[in-house]
Order: structure tokens, then C-alpha cells, then sequence
């Protein structure tokens, strides 16, 4: 599954994944429902 071909892919993915989690992390819920 781990190979230097999808190497991009899966840093791409882990770096998309981050952002997102911060995201979450900083918007206030309260402002969105």
C-alpha cells in the first residue's frame, strides 16, 4: 500500500487532513447552528 508512486498522494492527504482538523478545532460551533 506504501509505495514512492502514492508517496505525493499520502502527503497530500495528510496535509489536507490537518488543515481540516485545525479548522474544526478553531470555529466557534456555537456561530454555525
Amino acid at each position: 500500500m506504501f509505495t514512492f508512486q502514492n508517496f505525493p498522494l499520502i502527503i497530500i492527504f495528510i496535509l489536507i487532513a490537518a488543515a481540516w482538523l485545525s479548522f474544526l478545532s478553531v470555529v466557534p460551533w456555537g456561530n454555525l447552528f
